[in-house]
Formats: C-alpha cells, sequence, structure tokens
C-alpha cells in the first residue's frame, strides 16, 4: 500500500501540464508573478493578512525568526515532539534551542512547562499543530503578548485545518508551513510559506529570503537563499485549486480511523471545536515496535515519529529530562492517511489489520 502521485492529480494533469508549459514558455524559473500570484491565493483561501512563499518549510520558520530578530544570545523555546527541522531552524538563525515538556498523552506543548521555561532571554515560542490536531494555546499566547514574546507556530502537519471556525494560520503572528510532496497541499518538491498579520513583516520577510536586496546592490548578511522554484507556484497554485477535493478525502479517512479502530489503542483527543485534515493519524501503542512490525509486514506503510528524542542530542546543547515527551515518543505510531480516492477501501482493510493486531501476535 502507497501513495500513487499520478492517481491522486490525475483529474488535474491537464492543468498542471498547462502550468509547465507556461512556465518554460515565459522563461522565467525564480520567483516572478505566480509566486505572487500564490502568495495572493493562499492569503485568501486562509483568510490570512499576507503570506510569503519560501523554499521550505524549515525555510519559512527561518524568514519568522530573522523577522523578529532573533538570532544570537536569544532563546527560542520548543517542543521535543516534533521534527528535527523545527529545532535546527532556531539554531540555524544562531539562537539557543530551549525545549519543554508536552501534554501526556497527547504530543502537544504544554503550556504551564513552556511559561515556567521562560527567561530574561525568552525571545520566542514554537508551538506545533502535530499532525494537524490543532491547539488553541490560549494561555501561552496571552502570556507571550505581555513578555513581548513572539509566537511562531509549526504548521507543517496542518494546512486546512480549522479551530473555532478559523483556519490555522489565518490570525497568527507567524505560521510556518511545509508543502513537502507528502503535506496536506504538497509541492512537487520543497516548498513552503509564512502565513502573517504583520504586513511589515511580511515585506520584511520578501527581502530575507533572498539576501535582502533584489537589486544585488545592498545585501544583509543574515538572510538566506530561501527564494521559491517559479515551477513550483505555478504547479501549487493549480493543487490549491484541487485542494477541496484532497480536504474532503483525508477528513473522510480521518473519520473512518476514529469511528472505527478499537479502543484498545489511544487516540488523541480532538479540540471541541475543529475540523481537522489530517497529515496522518497518530494513535498511542505501549507495544509500539511490535504494532509497527505487525503493519509493516502487512506491507502498511506506518511510521514511527519520533523516535530520536531532540532534546538528547548533542549539538542543542539541552541536557534535561523530558519523561512525558520521551514517553509519548516511544508510543506514537501514525497510521497512513493518503487522499487517493481508491485509498478509501485499503483504508478499510488496514482498520481490520490493525484492529485484529491482538489475535494475531
Amino acid at each position: 500500500m502507497k501513495s500513487d502521485f499520478y492517481q491522486i492529480y490525475a483529474p488535474i494533469i491537464r492543468n498542471l501540464e498547462k502550468a509547465f508549459a507556461m512556465v518554460l514558455k515565459e522563461g522565467m524559473y525564480i520567483g516572478g508573478h505566480y509566486v505572487d500570484e500564490l502568495e495572493e491565493q493562499i492569503a485568501s483561501y486562509l483568510d490570512a493578512n499576507e503570506v510569503v512563499c519560501c523554499k521550505s518549510g524549515t525555510h519559512a520558520l527561518m524568514l519568522a525568526l530573522l523577522a523578529s530578530n532573533i538570532g544570537a544570545g536569544d532563546e527560542v523555546i520548543t517542543l521535543g515532539t516534533t521534527y528535527y527541522a523545527t529545532a535546527k531552524a532556531i539554531t540555524n538563525v544562531g539562537a539557543k534551542c530551549v525545549f519543554c515538556d508536552c501534554v501526556a498523552s497527547e504530543g502537544y506543548l504544554d503550556e504551564d512547562a513552556c511559561i515556567a521555561a521562560m527567561t530574561h532571554k525568552t525571545r520566542a515560542v514554537i508551538p506545533v499543530h502535530l499532525y494537524g490536531f490543532p491547539h488553541a494555546y490560549s494561555k501561552l499566547r496571552d502570556i507571550c503578548a505581555k513578555k513581548n514574546i513572539v509566537v511562531i507556530e509549526d504548521c507543517s502537519h496542518a494546512f486546512g485545518t480549522r479551530l473555532n471556525g478559523d483556519f490555522i494560520g489565518a490570525k497568527s503572528q507567524f505560521a510556518c508551513f511545509s508543502m513537502y510532496p507528502t503535506k496536506n497541499l504538497g509541492a512537487f518538491g520543497d516548498a513552503g510559506f509564512v502565513a502573517t498579520n504583520d504586513s511589515a513583516k511580511a515585506n520584511k520577510m520578501r527581502c530575507l529570503r533572498y539576501y535582502a536586496d533584489s537589486s544585488r546592490q545592498h545585501f544583509n548578511s543574515r538572510a538566506i537563499h530561501g527564494r521559491m522554484d517559479t515551477l513550483q507556484a505555478a504547479l501549487i497554485g493549480e493543487v490549491l485549486k484541487f485542494f477541496p477535493v484532497l480536504s474532503d478525502r483525508r477528513k473522510r479517512i480521518f473519520s473512518m480511523y476514529r469511528d472505527s479502530l478499537l479502543g484498545c489503542y489511544r487516540q488523541l483527543n480532538i479540540e471541541a471545536i475543529s475540523e481537522i485534515v489530517p497529515y496522518e493519524y497518530p494513535i498511542l501503542c505501549s507495544n509500539r515496535n511490535e504494532m509497527f512490525n505487525y503493519l509493516r509486514s502487512h506491507d502498511i506503510p506506518a511510521q514511527k515519529h519520533y523516535s530520536i528524542m531532540l532534546h538528547m542530542l548533542h549539538e542543542f546543547g539541552y541536557n534535561k529530562s523530558l519523561p512525558n515527551t520521551e514517553t509519548f515518543n516511544n508510543s506514537i505510531i501514525c497510521l497512513p492517511v493518503i487522499p487517493d480516492e481508491h485509498y478509501i477501501e485499503q483504508t478499510k482493510c488496514i482498520i481490520e489489520i490493525v484492529n485484529k493486531f491482538n489475535m494475531d501476535i
């Protein structure tokens, strides 16, 4: 069982081919009007004030940090139940990554632990909307506003998810998205973007994504090389038009898992007022390795996230135990959510196989 990208995008193949041909005809391969138009399209879709496209989700996080003037001597708090790129973006801009624990058995950032970890050097917090499951972080946002600490949301898994009626990222200081091919809104290579409610910060990020000077006469040593390719922008624009179909398929698979998996596996709680477009479907297993091997033996592309504990990596210089994080990371297993119309039947098979696990071992 695997994703067939051609099958997923079969209904819009001609549109993708036309977009590809137009880019070749126009002869502009980096930046240009396709990127400008995609920024407007995504901002309109999310009802966000501004969107800044870039090379990847990692570059999106870096741009948000750089636009907030964060660097050497500053601390940025995030959690350990996330991918390496979240923490690496922090150290890439010269800041120190400080980890705090997650909420037990849920995986999202523990607001009280985060607040307790704040010091006079704390300049930003990066919470993560794991697997497309949103969390409001209302208490944390209030504290950060009082302390003038920037909230940069890692939304790499959450494009299309709503909370309290709004799309994730619609009203954020900074909401950073990956458009890696398997993400909810996927590119055909690496791509990403930042949504922000601050137009001045958006303009600053547009400068920072390419050495901070379009004239190539004046440069900023802290700026990066993180522009989006024109071809990606043109293709993603067509995928965005098709996104409601992809979103509905993901939501349908989400409902199938939630309604049909037996209760012997812990499922994550859902915020009361949310509409989730899942990236993957997480369950918690006390015997995770046995379950993982069992699923793989049935050709199910399950994933173990995140087995490498970021807070234990020497490069981040953080030497404290995070018990909830360690328990969660050793228990989580993700079932595939593939927005292929024909994958719906395969999802039924996955559910049957998962539910038979205890009988077969």
